[in-house]
């Protein structure tokens, strides 16, 4: 048996398996499903990534805040006269300072996860936008096709019956 003719042989199974699988319309929706169970996965990790973030963000914020608040609190202590107190909110503004580098580079994690994550989410999402279109255009080939294909048959026994009526 020559290339050709296994060529032929396979193409011949491989266009009978895919017909006794329900057409390309079965497997067009099968790889639709299997797309938008992907992007369904891909929402759902975004949306907990950019909780992450939001949680991140706000600890970071309420850290930026305090050390705000504990400078104005020692301004306030000073000019009330009150060293006591301002050396406190002092320490506790260095106490701050020193953990906001880290609730910063958290944050900025966060962040590019999110990022990334909702990045990948939208591509998915336009290739699924984009393979539903090609899927359509199949569709809509398929259905065309077989429409021709019926109006073929009518058009050949009109012309067979016109044969007979004829005596041809």
């Amino acid at each position: 048996m020559g290339i050709a003719e296994r060529f032929a042989t396979i193409m011949k199974a491989n266009i009978n398996d895919f017909l006794e699988t329900g057409g390309p319309l079965k497997n067009f929706d099968e790889l639709i499903g299997e797309l938008k169970g992907a992007v369904g996965e891909a929402e759902e990790e975004t949306s907990i990534l950019e909780a992450a973030e939001a949680r991140a963000k706000e600890a970071y914020d309420a850290a930026v805040a305090k050390i705000k608040e504990q400078q104005e609190a020692a301004k306030r202590a000073l000019i009330a006269g009150n060293q006591g107190d301002a050396r406190k909110s002092l320490a506790e503004k260095i106490q701050l300072e020193q953990k906001v580098g880290g609730l910063e580079a958290a944050y900025r994690t966060a962040k590019e996860n999110a990022d990334k994550m909702r990045s990948m989410r939208d591509q998915m999402a336009a290739m699924l936008q984009a393979k539903q279109a090609e899927i359509d255009a199949v569709a809509e080939r398929y259905e065309m096709a077989a429409y021709k294909e019926k109006i073929d048959n009518a058009v050949e026994a009109e012309l067979a019956e016109l044969k007979k009526s004829m005596n041809l």
